[in-house]
């Protein structure tokens, strides 16, 4: 496991007002992405932070896709308008097991490469 990988999550096209909720892993030295995971409401705006040895805090941002133009031009939507996060500003992600949760494992052991990673680029 001489390389390193790198996390991309969430974000938004302005072209196409779409929220994304995909993980995405740039393996380094090969500079392969692979799409780990697809699934839930997308996010843009938020910070991805490691937390211990294997996980990564996501908190903040967005998920309605009429709070882009805060970012961009300052302009605030009608916040009536808008839509609530629903308890998800703040969750974990296992880069290992690649999933979703919501406590922070202090005891996890080390981070291992994703199996779907090693099955793209080779390895173990």
């Amino acid at each position: 496991q001489g390389g390193k990988n790198s996390y991309i999550h969430g974000g938004y096209d302005p072209g196409t007002s779409t929220l994304f909720d995909d993980m995405y892993i740039l393996s380094v030295p090969s500079f392969t992405w692979t799409r780990v995971y697809s699934g839930r409401a997308g996010r843009f705006g938020h910070s991805c932070n490691a937390a211990g040895l294997r996980q990564m805090v996501v908190a903040g941002g967005a998920r309605d896709a009429s709070l882009y133009a805060v970012e961009t031009t300052g302009d605030v939507p009608d916040l009536n308008d808008t839509m609530c996060d629903d308890g998800l500003g703040v969750s974990l992600f296992d880069l290992s097991n690649l999933t979703w949760g919501t406590f922070f494992d202090h005891d996890a052991p080390a981070y291992q490469v994703p199996q779907k990673v090693v099955d793209v680029i080779g390895g173990s």
